[in-house]
Parts: C-alpha cells; structure tokens; sequence
C-alpha cells in the first residue's frame, strides 16, 4: 500500500483501477512530449496475467503486475486536424478575421477553391466531412475526390459522412439523434485519402448559410 494511504483509500483506488480493465472498456493512454505534441492510443484489457496475491496486499508498500492490452486501431493519433469553411453572415473579406475558429469565410451560394488540408501523420488518412445547416446542397471535392448532395439541412442541424473505409457512412444529425443517409442520395460519392506527409486541394461549393469541415485525426506509428 501507497505511503500516506490508508486501507480504505487504497480500496477505493484499486477498485476504481480494476474496474476500467474491462474487455468493453476503452482506456485512452496519453503520451505528451512537449506541451503541444500528444499523442493517445485506444487501448481494451485482455489479461492481468493471472495475477495472485501470496500476501495481503494491503500490508506492503505495492505489488508489481503485468498487463496485457490490445489496442483496435493500432495506430497512435495526434489532435484533430481541422479546417472549417464558414459562409459569411454578409459581405466581407474572403480570409477569416484574426483569432477565428474557422479559415475562410464564403458568401451563400459561394465557391471555395485555392484551399489545401495537410496530413502529418506517418498514414495515409480518410478525413470525416460535416455540413453544417442551412444549407439546400453542398459539394466538396477533396484531392480530386468529390462528395455533392441536394438535401437540406436547417440551422442546427448537421450530416456526418465518415469516408473511412471500415466505417463509409452518412448520418444526418436532429437534435441528437442520427439518421443513415443512403448514398443513392447523393450526386456523387467518391472517397479519398490525405497521403501521409502530404497535402491535397480542397474545394467547397455550398448553397445555404451553414459552414463545411473537413477533419480527421493524423495516425503516427511511435508515441513520439
């Protein structure tokens, strides 16, 4: 037991510990080199190596133990990265002011072209697109690759399409609840990565006020 803790406080700490080991459970293990370069890996329990006590474990200062882990996507990711296309509520410069969340500002009914999203990560990586309502349609053409639907969407609404390929769905999202959208809706569903190290065309045509993301999360095969 821990220096400065008592039987019951140690208790509640490996309680609290052995009930995150779960097969179900997903544990997120952050490794952060610098203030700004962190990295985290998904990670579920599978074996505690058949731990055994010959002691009470209450009556020593710890005891060393092995875990097993396996990690589902095996890959360790870095924060998101993010671009957002925001229509402009009026007239105005093209950039996005200073201290913005989003980079540039488009007028309804507007084109974006001349953007780029960059990948630097050690994969290739599939980037998960949100159009954010209103909007009646919207197209996005990604390194060559376009996505473009006519479907409304109204303020505070949003559809999700994750292009990855274990996933490859569009939900459209009310008021928290998600509804698959068929790609037979679409006008056009071409799925593409960002290479790794590398950066790609982005062009956005939306019509309505709402604004386009266009993210992902950049896989690394080191923590550092």
């Amino acid at each position: 037991m821990p220096m400065g803790m008592d039987v019951e406080e140690w208790m509640e700490s490996e309680s609290a510990f052995w009930k995150m080991m779960d097969p179900e459970v997903t544990c997120r293990l952050t490794v952060s080199s610098s203030e700004t370069k962190v990295r985290f890996l998904d990670l579920r329990f599978v074996s505690d190596g058949d731990l055994a006590f010959n002691l009470d474990p209450t009556d020593v200062t710890g005891y060393p133990f092995g875990l097993e882990m396996v990690a589902d996507k095996p890959f360790w990711r870095g924060p998101l990265s993010s671009k957002v296309f925001q229509t402009a509520a009026d007239t105005g410069t093209f950039y996005a002011p200073p201290g913005s969340n989003f980079v540039f500002t488009i007028g309804s009914a507007s084109t974006v072209d001349g953007a780029t999203i960059s990948n630097p990560g050690d994969t290739p990586a599939w980037p998960t697109l949100t159009v954010y309502g209103p909007a009646v349609s919207f197209s996005i053409n990604v390194g060559g690759s376009v996505i473009s639907a006519t479907l409304s969407l109204a303020a505070g609404e949003s559809l999700v399409i994750d292009t990855n390929p274990t996933v490859q769905v569009a939900r459209k999202w009310v008021a928290g609840v998600g509804t698959i959208v068929p790609f037979f809706q679409f006008s056009s569903i071409q799925f593409a990565q960002i290479p790794r190290g590398g950066s790609v065309p982005v062009g956005i045509v939306l019509n309505g006020a709402g604004s386009v993301q266009v993210a992902f999360f950049p896989q690394y095969r080191r923590a550092f």
